[in-house]
């Protein structure tokens, strides 16, 4: 996220009528545990460094390190839980979240982060991820089942009308719930989820594409063929990255290419038992196991009333 002057300036001031040089020095140490702050600004360890100037460098040094946006939640916590058992109120904590605001960004309450507004844009990681850092995330993952036939038999515009319309389906089922597709190979992606219940929102979406596709199949494909897909859902642990080779050998990708190709049938949506547990019960009865693919597999498709 790129970090407005106005907004350094806001915390700077905030810092200064909120909180003494200690307080501000044991809130910087949360994130430099080894802070010390006449250190960093030349001073004898026996004189006092004026709040001012302690909340000038206290906030180059955050902004320096790409920190600022964990810093602004530190201080709406400790507006609102205090500091050690102290009540502290935050100067211009509104103006803070205004500010942020301005700048194409939403405070989630619930979670306690900051995200982009997606109704000013959508980029890859939400506009608050780090590269390289470890995050949780909901993958979805999908592909189109005997999808070299499909280009043998049919023309080559036929195919990149099917496979465009498939990945509008994907993106509006994904992006609806705060998603973002994260790699397309024409055929089929990878899309992942981030916050909020995102195991339950990557599971809808899944179960979204396969009633889309249903619907298109019949009634809008420009081929006479029907279109089968396999999804998979799985959750885990991995770092953020922009480089899509390195990002296939991340453990929970590795994991959820696994599932899509060796454990879900055709036109079914495959979740892990990870993905199950965080689901509530009715969406979750809704996946019944597949023993024949192993243990912890669960499996949706869409049957039709005879």
């Amino acid at each position: 996220m790129d970090i407005s002057r106005s907004l350094k300036t806001l915390c700077i001031k905030a810092l200064t009528e909120s909180m003494d040089t200690g307080t501000m020095t044991h809130v910087a140490k949360e994130f430099f545990p080894w802070y010390n702050l006449n250190e960093r600004m030349g001073f004898p360890s026996s004189l006092c460094v004026p709040n001012v100037d302690a909340a000038r460098q206290i906030i180059t040094d955050i902004s320096a390190n790409e920190m600022l946006m964990d810093f602004i939640l530190l201080l709406v916590k400790i507006n609102d839980q205090g500091l050690k058992g102290r009540k502290i109120h935050i100067a211009y904590l509104r103006e803070i979240i205004r500010e942020i605001y301005n700048q194409g960004y939403v405070f989630d309450k619930e979670n306690g982060i900051f995200l982009e507004n997606p109704r000013v844009r959508k980029t890859r990681n939400w506009g608050i991820l780090t590269k390289s850092k470890e995050y949780t995330f909901t993958f979805l993952r999908i592909d189109i089942e005997n999808s070299s036939r499909l280009v043998k038999k049919y023309t080559k515009n036929a195919i990149h009308s099917v496979y465009a319309d498939l990945r509008n389906m994907v993106q509006n089922a994904v992006e609806t719930r705060n998603g973002r597709i994260w790699a397309w190979e024409g055929d089929g992606g990878l899309a992942s989820f981030f916050y909020g219940k995102r195991d339950y929102a990557a599971t809808l979406a899944a179960m979204e594409i396969l009633h889309e596709l249903f619907l298109y199949n019949r009634l809008d494909s420009p081929i006479d063929q029907t279109v089968a897909v396999r999804i998979a859902v799985h959750s885990g642990r991995c770092e953020y990255l922009v480089d899509d080779t390195e990002l296939k050998k991340a453990d929970p990708v590795k994991k959820i290419m696994d599932v899509e190709q060796n454990h879900t049938p055709a036109n079914h949506v495959t979740i892990s038992v990870a993905v199950r547990q965080m689901l509530d019960s009715i969406l979750a009865n809704q996946f019944k196991a597949l023993p024949q693919h192993g243990n912890g597999y669960f499996s949706y498709t869409l049957e039709l009333a005879q």
